[in-house]
Protein backbone atom coordinates (compact mmCIF):
# COMPACT_ATOMS: atom_id res chain seq x y z
CA UNK A 1 0.00 0.00 0.00
CA UNK A 2 1.49 3.31 -1.04
CA UNK A 3 2.21 5.65 1.83
CA UNK A 4 0.52 9.03 1.61
CA UNK A 5 3.69 10.83 2.61
CA UNK A 6 5.82 10.24 -0.48
CA UNK A 7 8.42 12.74 0.69
CA UNK A 8 9.12 10.77 3.87
CA UNK A 9 9.22 7.52 1.90
CA UNK A 10 11.72 8.77 -0.70
CA UNK A 11 13.90 10.37 1.98
CA UNK A 12 13.99 7.07 3.87
CA UNK A 13 14.97 5.26 0.66
CA UNK A 14 17.79 7.72 -0.05
CA UNK A 15 18.95 7.41 3.58
CA UNK A 16 19.23 3.62 3.37
CA UNK A 17 20.86 3.88 -0.05
CA UNK A 18 23.70 6.04 1.29
CA UNK A 19 24.04 4.16 4.60
CA UNK A 20 27.48 2.72 5.19
CA UNK A 21 26.94 -0.69 6.77
CA UNK A 22 29.22 -3.31 8.28
CA UNK A 23 26.90 -6.06 7.01
CA UNK A 24 27.38 -5.74 3.25
CA UNK A 25 28.44 -9.40 2.96
CA UNK A 26 25.27 -10.58 4.70
CA UNK A 27 23.16 -8.50 2.31
CA UNK A 28 25.04 -9.96 -0.66
CA UNK A 29 24.41 -13.49 0.67
CA UNK A 30 20.68 -12.75 0.91
CA UNK A 31 20.57 -11.49 -2.69
CA UNK A 32 22.52 -14.50 -3.95
CA UNK A 33 20.25 -16.84 -1.99
CA UNK A 34 17.17 -15.16 -3.49
CA UNK A 35 18.56 -15.67 -7.00
CA UNK A 36 19.23 -19.37 -6.45
CA UNK A 37 15.96 -19.89 -4.56
CA UNK A 38 13.91 -18.48 -7.43
CA UNK A 39 16.09 -19.84 -10.23
CA UNK A 40 16.76 -16.43 -11.78
CA UNK A 41 20.00 -14.96 -13.16
CA UNK A 42 19.43 -11.57 -11.47
CA UNK A 43 18.47 -10.54 -7.94
CA UNK A 44 18.50 -7.05 -6.44
CA UNK A 45 17.96 -4.99 -3.33
CA UNK A 46 16.52 -1.76 -4.71
CA UNK A 47 15.80 1.62 -3.14
CA UNK A 48 13.22 3.76 -4.95
CA UNK A 49 14.09 7.43 -4.58
CA UNK A 50 12.16 10.46 -5.74
CA UNK A 51 13.18 10.13 -9.39
CA UNK A 52 15.63 7.23 -9.46
CA UNK A 53 15.62 3.54 -8.63
CA UNK A 54 18.97 2.63 -7.06
CA UNK A 55 20.40 -0.89 -7.00
CA UNK A 56 21.76 -1.06 -3.45
CA UNK A 57 22.96 -4.67 -3.74
CA UNK A 58 22.92 -6.55 -7.02
CA UNK A 59 23.63 -10.04 -8.35
CA UNK A 60 23.85 -10.78 -12.06
CA UNK A 61 23.93 -7.24 -13.48
CA UNK A 62 26.35 -4.32 -13.63
CA UNK A 63 23.59 -1.70 -13.73
CA UNK A 64 23.53 0.62 -10.69
CA UNK A 65 20.29 2.53 -11.23
CA UNK A 66 17.37 3.20 -13.57
CA UNK A 67 14.85 6.02 -13.91
CA UNK A 68 11.99 5.51 -11.49
CA UNK A 69 9.58 5.81 -14.40
CA UNK A 70 10.93 2.51 -15.79
CA UNK A 71 11.16 0.72 -12.43
CA UNK A 72 9.14 -2.44 -11.93
CA UNK A 73 9.79 -1.94 -8.21
CA UNK A 74 7.82 1.32 -8.30
CA UNK A 75 4.76 -0.88 -8.66
CA UNK A 76 5.95 -3.27 -5.94
CA UNK A 77 6.19 -0.52 -3.32
CA UNK A 78 2.55 0.34 -3.88
CA UNK A 79 1.46 -2.93 -2.29
CA UNK A 80 2.27 -5.07 0.73
CA UNK A 81 2.74 -8.53 -0.73
CA UNK A 82 4.91 -10.07 -3.44
CA UNK A 83 4.29 -8.71 -6.92
CA UNK A 84 4.94 -11.31 -9.63
CA UNK A 85 4.87 -10.67 -13.40
CA UNK A 86 5.27 -14.14 -14.92
CA UNK A 87 5.54 -12.78 -18.49
CA UNK A 88 6.22 -9.05 -18.84
CA UNK A 89 5.40 -9.23 -22.56
CA UNK A 90 1.80 -10.03 -21.70
CA UNK A 91 1.31 -7.24 -19.14
CA UNK A 92 0.13 -3.97 -20.67
CA UNK A 93 1.98 -1.98 -17.98
CA UNK A 94 5.38 -3.28 -19.11
CA UNK A 95 5.15 -4.26 -22.77
CA UNK A 96 6.91 -1.05 -23.86
CA UNK A 97 9.23 -0.83 -20.85
CA UNK A 98 12.85 -0.33 -22.06
CA UNK A 99 14.12 -2.65 -19.30
CA UNK A 100 12.61 -5.59 -21.21
CA UNK A 101 15.54 -5.20 -23.58
CA UNK A 102 19.28 -4.78 -23.23
CA UNK A 103 21.48 -6.16 -20.47
CA UNK A 104 18.84 -6.63 -17.81
CA UNK A 105 16.24 -8.14 -20.21
CA UNK A 106 13.29 -8.34 -17.80
CA UNK A 107 10.98 -11.09 -19.08
CA UNK A 108 10.04 -12.27 -15.59
CA UNK A 109 9.88 -10.21 -12.38
CA UNK A 110 8.98 -10.87 -8.75
CA UNK A 111 9.56 -8.47 -5.88
CA UNK A 112 8.76 -8.20 -2.17
CA UNK A 113 8.51 -4.66 -0.75
CA UNK A 114 10.98 -3.47 1.90
CA UNK A 115 8.65 -2.05 4.57
CA UNK A 116 10.21 -0.06 7.44
CA UNK A 117 8.90 -0.05 11.01
CA UNK A 118 7.20 3.27 10.10
CA UNK A 119 5.22 1.56 7.35
CA UNK A 120 7.21 3.08 4.48
CA UNK A 121 7.89 0.89 1.43
CA UNK A 122 11.37 2.12 0.49
CA UNK A 123 12.26 -0.44 -2.16
CA UNK A 124 12.23 -4.16 -2.83
CA UNK A 125 14.04 -7.45 -2.79
CA UNK A 126 13.39 -8.64 -6.33
CA UNK A 127 14.39 -11.37 -8.78
CA UNK A 128 14.51 -11.06 -12.56
CA UNK A 129 14.50 -13.74 -15.25
CA UNK A 130 15.23 -13.68 -18.97
CA UNK A 131 12.41 -16.15 -19.66
CA UNK A 132 8.80 -16.20 -18.45
CA UNK A 133 8.31 -18.32 -15.33
CA UNK A 134 6.22 -18.72 -12.18
CA UNK A 135 7.25 -18.80 -8.53
CA UNK A 136 5.65 -21.39 -6.29
CA UNK A 137 3.85 -20.07 -3.16
CA UNK A 138 6.70 -21.35 -0.99
CA UNK A 139 9.23 -19.37 -3.03
CA UNK A 140 7.11 -16.23 -2.76
CA UNK A 141 6.80 -16.70 0.99
CA UNK A 142 10.55 -17.11 1.39
CA UNK A 143 11.16 -14.02 -0.75
CA UNK A 144 8.97 -12.03 1.68
CA UNK A 145 10.83 -13.45 4.68
CA UNK A 146 14.19 -12.48 3.16
CA UNK A 147 12.88 -8.95 2.42
CA UNK A 148 11.91 -8.64 6.08
CA UNK A 149 15.44 -9.61 7.11
CA UNK A 150 16.93 -7.01 4.72
CA UNK A 151 14.85 -4.26 6.36
CA UNK A 152 15.91 -5.41 9.83
CA UNK A 153 19.57 -5.13 8.84
CA UNK A 154 19.17 -1.62 7.43
CA UNK A 155 17.16 -0.34 10.39
CA UNK A 156 19.64 -1.76 12.90
CA UNK A 157 22.60 -0.22 11.08
CA UNK A 158 20.87 3.15 10.77
CA UNK A 159 19.92 3.13 14.45
CA UNK A 160 23.51 2.38 15.43
CA UNK A 161 24.71 5.24 13.23
CA UNK A 162 22.14 7.60 14.79
CA UNK A 163 23.10 6.55 18.31
CA UNK A 164 26.80 7.14 17.61
CA UNK A 165 26.01 10.61 16.25
CA UNK A 166 23.86 11.44 19.29
CA UNK A 167 26.61 10.24 21.61
CA UNK A 168 29.22 12.37 19.84
CA UNK A 169 26.91 15.41 19.88
CA UNK A 170 26.33 14.97 23.61
CA UNK A 171 30.09 14.91 24.22
CA UNK A 172 30.60 18.04 22.12
CA UNK A 173 27.78 19.85 23.93
CA UNK A 174 29.27 18.89 27.29
CA UNK A 175 32.66 20.29 26.24
CA UNK A 176 31.08 23.57 25.13
CA UNK A 177 29.15 23.90 28.37
CA UNK A 178 32.26 23.09 30.40
CA UNK A 179 34.17 25.87 28.63
CA UNK A 180 31.29 28.29 29.09
CA UNK A 181 30.80 27.50 32.78
CA UNK A 182 34.46 28.17 33.50
CA UNK A 183 34.61 31.51 31.72
CA UNK A 184 31.39 33.43 32.39
CA UNK A 185 28.39 34.10 34.57
CA UNK A 186 29.80 33.11 37.96
CA UNK A 187 28.38 34.42 41.21
CA UNK A 188 31.39 35.99 42.98
CA UNK A 189 31.92 37.07 46.56
CA UNK A 190 34.83 38.45 48.61
CA UNK A 191 34.82 38.04 52.41
CA UNK A 192 37.09 39.45 55.09
CA UNK A 193 38.55 37.25 57.84
CA UNK A 194 35.48 37.88 60.00
CA UNK A 195 33.22 36.62 57.18
CA UNK A 196 31.75 40.02 56.42
CA UNK A 197 31.03 40.92 52.81
CA UNK A 198 33.69 43.06 51.13
CA UNK A 199 32.41 42.80 47.59
CA UNK A 200 29.85 40.88 45.49
CA UNK A 201 29.15 40.97 41.77
CA UNK A 202 25.90 41.60 39.90
CA UNK A 203 25.09 37.93 39.02
CA UNK A 204 25.19 37.06 42.74
CA UNK A 205 23.16 40.13 43.71
CA UNK A 206 20.55 39.38 41.03
CA UNK A 207 20.32 35.74 42.06
CA UNK A 208 19.76 36.57 45.73
CA UNK A 209 17.13 39.17 44.82
CA UNK A 210 15.29 37.11 42.18
CA UNK A 211 15.37 33.71 43.88
CA UNK A 212 15.46 34.50 47.60
CA UNK A 213 14.09 38.06 47.71
CA UNK A 214 17.16 39.27 49.61
CA UNK A 215 19.16 42.42 48.88
CA UNK A 216 22.88 42.04 49.52
CA UNK A 217 24.82 44.74 51.36
CA UNK A 218 28.57 45.30 51.67
CA UNK A 219 29.78 44.94 55.26
CA UNK A 220 26.96 42.58 56.25
CA UNK A 221 27.76 39.15 57.74
CA UNK A 222 27.57 36.45 55.07
CA UNK A 223 25.64 34.21 57.49
CA UNK A 224 22.61 36.46 56.94
CA UNK A 225 22.34 35.06 53.41
CA UNK A 226 23.06 31.37 53.95
CA UNK A 227 20.27 28.82 53.76
CA UNK A 228 20.12 26.00 56.33
CA UNK A 229 20.94 23.29 53.78
CA UNK A 230 24.13 25.07 52.70
CA UNK A 231 25.32 26.96 55.77
CA UNK A 232 27.46 24.29 57.43
CA UNK A 233 29.14 23.25 54.19
CA UNK A 234 29.87 26.86 53.23
CA UNK A 235 31.32 27.82 56.62
CA UNK A 236 33.49 24.69 56.72
CA UNK A 237 34.93 25.37 53.27
CA UNK A 238 35.50 29.07 54.04
CA UNK A 239 37.35 28.04 57.21
CA UNK A 240 39.59 25.71 55.21
CA UNK A 241 40.24 28.42 52.62
CA UNK A 242 41.16 30.79 55.49
CA UNK A 243 43.90 28.30 56.39
CA UNK A 244 45.33 28.40 52.89
CA UNK A 245 43.47 25.56 51.17
CA UNK A 246 41.98 25.91 47.69
CA UNK A 247 38.68 24.00 47.53
CA UNK A 248 36.59 23.10 44.53
CA UNK A 249 33.44 20.98 44.75
CA UNK A 250 29.97 20.44 43.35
CA UNK A 251 26.56 20.12 44.96
CA UNK A 252 22.88 20.32 44.12
CA UNK A 253 20.88 22.80 46.21
CA UNK A 254 17.17 23.48 46.56
CA UNK A 255 16.21 27.14 46.03
CA UNK A 256 12.50 27.38 46.77
CA UNK A 257 10.98 25.17 44.01
CA UNK A 258 14.16 25.20 41.93
CA UNK A 259 16.95 22.62 42.08
CA UNK A 260 20.31 23.85 40.79
CA UNK A 261 23.63 22.09 40.40
CA UNK A 262 26.50 24.35 41.47
CA UNK A 263 30.24 24.22 41.15
CA UNK A 264 31.85 26.04 44.09
CA UNK A 265 35.31 27.51 44.39
CA UNK A 266 36.83 28.75 47.68
CA UNK A 267 40.29 30.33 47.59
CA UNK A 268 42.51 32.32 49.98
CA UNK A 269 43.47 35.88 49.01
CA UNK A 270 46.99 37.02 49.92
CA UNK A 271 48.59 40.46 50.39
CA UNK A 272 52.10 41.38 49.34
CA UNK A 273 53.48 39.84 52.54
CA UNK A 274 51.80 36.59 51.62
CA UNK A 275 49.32 36.89 54.46
CA UNK A 276 45.75 35.68 53.99
CA UNK A 277 43.55 38.76 54.19
CA UNK A 278 40.33 37.57 52.53
CA UNK A 279 38.49 34.60 51.06
CA UNK A 280 37.27 34.57 47.48
CA UNK A 281 34.17 32.56 46.71
CA UNK A 282 32.60 31.82 43.33
CA UNK A 283 29.72 29.65 42.21
CA UNK A 284 28.77 28.49 38.70
CA UNK A 285 25.38 27.13 37.75
CA UNK A 286 26.32 23.84 36.02
CA UNK A 287 22.84 22.29 35.74
CA UNK A 288 23.02 22.16 31.93
CA UNK A 289 26.47 20.61 32.11
CA UNK A 290 25.20 17.95 34.53
CA UNK A 291 22.27 17.19 32.24
CA UNK A 292 24.67 16.77 29.33
CA UNK A 293 26.86 14.45 31.38
CA UNK A 294 23.81 12.37 32.27
CA UNK A 295 22.92 12.22 28.58
CA UNK A 296 26.41 10.94 27.77
CA UNK A 297 26.07 8.24 30.44
CA UNK A 298 22.72 7.19 28.96
CA UNK A 299 24.23 6.96 25.48
CA UNK A 300 27.20 4.97 26.77
CA UNK A 301 24.86 2.56 28.54
CA UNK A 302 22.74 2.24 25.40
CA UNK A 303 25.83 1.46 23.31
CA UNK A 304 26.96 -1.14 25.84
CA UNK A 305 23.50 -2.73 25.88
CA UNK A 306 23.37 -2.90 22.08
CA UNK A 307 26.90 -4.32 21.91
CA UNK A 308 25.87 -7.04 24.39
CA UNK A 309 22.71 -7.84 22.43
CA UNK A 310 24.66 -8.01 19.17
CA UNK A 311 27.15 -10.44 20.74
CA UNK A 312 24.64 -12.64 22.56
CA UNK A 313 20.93 -12.23 21.89
CA UNK A 314 21.15 -11.96 18.08
CA UNK A 315 23.29 -15.10 17.81
CA UNK A 316 20.43 -17.60 18.25
CA UNK A 317 17.99 -16.28 15.57
CA UNK A 318 20.83 -15.58 13.11
CA UNK A 319 22.19 -19.11 13.60
CA UNK A 320 18.70 -20.52 13.09
CA UNK A 321 18.23 -18.56 9.86
CA UNK A 322 21.61 -19.55 8.45
CA UNK A 323 21.05 -23.19 9.48
CA UNK A 324 17.69 -23.31 7.75
CA UNK A 325 19.15 -21.71 4.64
CA UNK A 326 21.79 -24.47 4.57
CA UNK A 327 19.03 -27.10 4.84
CA UNK A 328 17.11 -25.48 1.97
CA UNK A 329 20.23 -25.41 -0.14
CA UNK A 330 20.91 -29.08 0.52
CA UNK A 331 17.32 -29.89 -0.50
CA UNK A 332 17.56 -28.02 -3.83
CA UNK A 333 15.80 -25.04 -2.20
CA UNK A 334 12.65 -26.98 -1.44
CA UNK A 335 11.14 -26.50 2.00
CA UNK A 336 8.28 -28.00 3.98
CA UNK A 337 5.58 -25.87 5.58
CA UNK A 338 7.11 -26.58 8.98
CA UNK A 339 10.56 -25.44 7.83
CA UNK A 340 9.11 -22.23 6.41
CA UNK A 341 7.32 -21.58 9.69
CA UNK A 342 10.60 -22.17 11.57
CA UNK A 343 12.37 -19.71 9.26
CA UNK A 344 9.65 -17.11 9.68
CA UNK A 345 9.74 -17.49 13.49
CA UNK A 346 13.52 -17.05 13.45
CA UNK A 347 13.21 -13.88 11.35
CA UNK A 348 10.44 -12.58 13.64
CA UNK A 349 12.64 -13.28 16.68
CA UNK A 350 15.53 -11.45 15.01
CA UNK A 351 13.27 -8.49 14.20
CA UNK A 352 12.00 -8.41 17.81
CA UNK A 353 15.57 -8.33 19.16
CA UNK A 354 16.50 -5.59 16.70
CA UNK A 355 13.45 -3.52 17.69
CA UNK A 356 14.55 -3.86 21.33
CA UNK A 357 17.94 -2.50 20.31
CA UNK A 358 16.40 0.34 18.31
CA UNK A 359 14.46 1.52 21.36
CA UNK A 360 17.79 2.37 23.04
CA UNK A 361 18.31 5.09 20.43
CA UNK A 362 15.22 6.90 21.70
CA UNK A 363 16.10 6.94 25.40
Amino acid sequence: MKNDNEKDRSLAAERFMSLQTSREEELKEIVTFASVLCGTPIALITMVGEDTQHFRISFGTSLEETPRAHAFCDHTIQQDGVMMISDTGKDDRFVENPLRKGEINVQFYAGAPLKTKDGLNVGSLCVIGHQPQILEPQQQQMLSILAKQVVSIFELEYSMKLLQEQYQQARENALKLQTFSESSGACQLLLDRNLNIIHFNKPLSDFMTDIHGMKMTSGAPIENYLGPDFKSEFLENVKRAGLGEHIKNENQLQHNDLKIWWQFNYAPVYNTDHEIVAIAYSAWNISELKNSQEEIIKREQALQTIAYMQSHELRKPVSSIMGLMSIFKANQYLASKEELMMLERAVDELEEKIQDMITHVNI
